[in-house]
């Protein structure tokens, strides 16, 4: 029997400065995240509980540790079966990243921040595209994947579309649009997720040798700074719910994340609250169905054709990746998911919108760094389609807890099922 997992909400907030950078002494500019990543609270945690550990002579080689049923590190990671997800900044949780289907106004882009001191409240909102992209391509291409199994109606006919079906402006201005960006927090209405304060700081490099500022030897680094705002970071972690009392009692309390550690940098207080469940899973997969057919009938309003179709053969869902996931076959990388290993045999991949992304990382326990690896970005959406009656929800739901790819212990391959966004905020249809 599968043991029963939970999903917690953790709230991280921030005491210090955060310097979340991934690369060191490439240039004299370092960069950091502007989010947390999983993996980083779950080497603080194996930090905390290598502190504990029972043998002291394999701290250095924890592998081969001979007493793993009394070690807390151990009891905690041996199954890798604890994911941690991205903690990502806002005014509360949860927070997402925008998806790569969504898009927003070319001249006013982004979501009104009225409450926020820098941020602009003429901003004129972001939509998702997807059941949009979805049912256009069905139309016009003959050759999208499938056609003939979700409109057998059409064959190889192209229907008559109104005249703003091909346009991508903003709904609002009437200008061009482009991919929408960020963060944000779900609705209806969808809100912004707030503004993160970024710092940089110059400092002077030291001569390893004489232990003395160098000449010459200038940096910079950035840093986020949340401390005197309303601004924290939120993230998701998923375990079995035998271990949840060990991980809160390693999780929670502060910790520090990131470097600069010995000059003040990285302190925060982590807080593991109430479960959150999947329960309106079959809502959103109902509502996701209901918008896909009412934008085909609306983009094919002005088509005459006697067999038109009033709804699509197929049932669909959307994965939307709230962390990167690594994807590989044949140890090669790849950035769409098997088929396969989804877990539904019947579903098959319509459209994948993703992205490249470099990832790396260290390894506390070995004190080593890890192997840099690609990784299809967060925000990436995969739209499947299974055929019509076929009762896919418990297939999905296990999907939202485990998330996909490889290294998901590590925060990875962490995703929304037919996130809610992708219908919320829909465009009205029939605009001119």
């Amino acid at each position: 029997m599968t043991p029963r997992r939970l999903s917690k909400q953790v709230t991280i907030h921030a005491t210090a400065p955060l310097l979340l950078g991934e690369k060191s002494g490439m240039s004299n500019f370092e960069q950091t995240l502007d989010f947390i990543p999983g993996a980083r609270v779950r080497g603080a945690v194996a930090s905390r509980a290598l502190e504990k550990c029972t043998q002291p002579a394999y701290k250095d080689n924890h592998a081969a540790c001979p007493d793993r049923q009394s070690c807390p590190f151990w009891q905690l990671f041996g199954d890798d079966d604890i994911f941690f997800g991205n903690a990502y900044a806002g005014i509360s949780g949860p927070v997402y990243p925008v998806p790569l289907t969504a898009h927003t106004c070319k001249y006013y882009a982004g979501i009104p921040e009225a409450d926020s001191q820098s941020a602009r409240d003429d901003a004129h909102g972001v939509w998702d595209t997807l059941v949009e992209r979805l049912v256009h391509e069905t139309l016009v291409d003959t050759q999208f994947p499938h056609r003939a199994e979700i409109l057998p109606e059409l064959g190889q006919r192209i229907p008559k579309l109104p005249a703003w079906a091909h346009k991508e402006i903003c709904p609002k201005c009437g200008n061009a649009a482009q991919p929408a960006s960020g963060y944000y927090m779900p609705g209806p209405p969808l809100a912004s997720a707030g503004h993160v304060p970024i710092s940089r700081r110059m400092h002077v490099g030291i001569n390893r040798a004489r232990f003395a500022a160098e000449d010459s030897l200038l940096f910079t680094q950035e840093s986020l700074d949340t401390r005197g705002t309303n601004i924290n970071f939120f993230a998701e972690v998923s375990a079995p719910e035998a271990k949840l009392d060990l991980l809160t009692q390693y999780l929670n309390g502060s910790h520090a994340l990131g470097r600069g550690r010995s000059r003040g940098y990285g302190m925060v207080k982590i807080d593991m609250a109430g479960s959150r469940s999947d329960q309106d899973l079959p809502m959103r997969f109902a509502r996701l169905q209901v918008a896909a057919e009412k934008a085909l009938r609306a983009w094919l309003s002005e088509d005459k054709t006697a067999n038109k179709p009033e709804k699509f053969s197929a049932q669909f869902f959307s994965l939307t990746l709230t962390s990167p996931a690594i994807f590989e076959t044949f140890g090669r990388p790849i950035l769409v998911p098997d088929a396969g290993e989804i877990g539904i045999p019947e579903a098959f991949l319509l459209r994948a919108w993703t992205k490249p992304v470099t990832i790396s990382g260290w390894d506390v326990a070995a004190g080593l760094p890890r192997r840099t690896r690609q990784a299809a970005a967060a925000g990436s959406v995969f739209l499947f389609a299974v055929p019509a009656g076929l009762d896919v929800l418990p297939g999905l739901a296990l999907l939202g807890e485990n998330g996909l790819g490889e290294e998901r212990a590590r925060g990875f391959g962490q995703l929304q099922v037919c996130a809610p966004i992708h219908i919320n905020s829909l465009r009205d249809f029939g605009r001119s």
